[in-house]
């Protein structure tokens, strides 16, 4: 029977989470910490642990009729939702990066969510941007945003709300592990030791693109 310990150990092996990275995200900070859920990178017993560990059982959401609620997902994350929503037999839709990362869902998915309560998944909880986003496109198409569930939450705080719009939507994470990020390549100790960005993971390419490895200060 897998645990989180074994599942998290796997995931190390697996590359999946490492120590040894300079990685800069989507959201422009920066970490010392790779750590993403690749479903390809995962076996199917693993995949199964995670979606069951996010399947919904508090209410308000798990109270709700299959016609009353469904789930919307992005990134690694979104390949959890679907299989999360299938299991639960309710729609899903699958958020994407438009021009100017501007969040959008695509052939007509957002008739799916259109008048339901939504659960938004994500692999990776690291400043709660993405999140908002999702939020706010899961209103702009008609639906309303009922909790959170993610695999990994990085940051100090073990959340069990998240406060959007002044609403406190229930927020559920499997794995709790603070890692070391920073706002900028300014404040970023790796950048500073000029180790070299990572241009095969997070937002490095386009960085080094744009101003080149990090120079040792």
């Amino acid at each position: 029977m897998l645990t989180k310990a074994l599942v998290w150990a796997a995931m190390e092996r697996a590359g999946l989470i490492r120590y040894d990275a300079h990685i800069a995200m989507g959201n422009g900070m920066h970490t010392k910490v790779y750590a993403s859920f690749i479903p390809a990178l995962m076996t199917r017993e693993q995949i199964d642990w995670v979606v069951d560990q996010l399947r919904p059982t508090t209410y308000p959401f798990a109270s709700l009729e299959p016609d009353e609620r469904a789930i919307v997902g992005i990134g690694c994350g979104g390949n959890f939702a679907t299989l999360l929503a299938y299991h639960l037999g309710i729609p899903w839709a699958y958020a994407e990066e438009g021009r100017g990362g501007v969040l959008q869902l695509n052939r007509n998915q957002g008739q799916m969510i259109a008048g339901r309560e939504i659960m938004i998944v994500d692999d990776v909880f690291v400043s709660g941007s993405t999140i908002r986003k999702l939020a706010a496109l899961v209103e702009q198409h008609g639906g309303k945003p009922n909790r959170i569930g993610v695999i990994l939450n990085r940051t100090e705080t073990n959340l069990k709300e998240f406060d959007y719009n002044g609403a406190c939507l229930r927020f559920d994470t499997i794995f709790h592990h603070p890692m070391p990020t920073y706002p900028d390549r300014e404040h970023c100790v790796s950048c500073k030791a000029g180790i070299p960005l990572s241009t095969e993971h997070g937002a490095g390419a386009e960085q080094v693109f744009m101003h080149g490895q990090p120079q040792r200060v």
